[in-house]
């Protein structure tokens, strides 16, 4: 019944739930994926009404799936809900949000699944649609690729892999205008 919905009563919804969850941080698995589905649909009730989503709602939806994006019971849900932002708000503010919500978590599997999530939107669709956000998502990625974590370290460069094809010579510009970039590093991904 999304296409009979108003979605202004989604945002005082929204509102109440979130007095009832602790500002949306909950531990408990089945709330968790209750406040993801709960998200999911007013991104449906948006896209249907052709409506752009408030940055804050953004933003909490964001908190909880990068937080769970690694979760494999909840890694389908969480990258839905991402890809699902990127079309009721501008992907430049869902991709800012995530890398700025992802970096202060000290676990690599939240990085290696946004990394991982990042490059499956570039190829849905296309790196050329973060346009302000393209130089903030090569520096995250290449600044994950001096971490320590193998895997995210893998993703990361496969994440430039896909923007190197798509981008081409700017990527490269991009990369050579960080100067704080380790050699080791820059060499991997002069290499692409």
């Amino acid at each position: 019944k999304a296409k009979e919905a108003d979605p202004n009563c989604s945002i005082h919804i929204l509102v109440f739930i979130k007095a009832c969850t602790k500002n949306f941080k909950e531990s408990n698995f089945n709330l968790v994926k209750c406040l993801i589905e709960i998200f999911q649909a007013v991104c449906d009730l948006y896209i249907t009404a052709k409506r752009q989503l408030e940055v804050w709602i953004c933003e909490a939806a964001i908190i909880i799936a990068v937080g769970k994006i690694s979760d494999k019971k909840l890694t389908n849900g969480a990258s839905k809900l991402l890809s699902s932002l990127c079309e009721v708000q501008l992907p430049d503010v869902i991709f800012a949000l995530s890398i700025k919500i992802v970096n202060p978590i000290k676990s690599p599997l939240p990085h290696e699944g946004l990394l991982t999530w990042c490059k499956g939107y570039c190829d849905d669709f296309g790196a050329f649609t973060l346009r302000k956000s393209i130089h903030t998502c090569v520096n995250w990625a290449l600044e994950e690729c001096g971490g320590t974590n193998v895997n995210t370290r893998a993703a990361a460069l496969v994440l430039l892999g896909e923007m190197h094809t798509q981008l081409g010579p700017a990527l490269k510009a991009l990369v050579m205008s960080n100067s704080g970039l380790e050699s080791a590093v820059r060499t991997k991904v002069e290499s692409l």
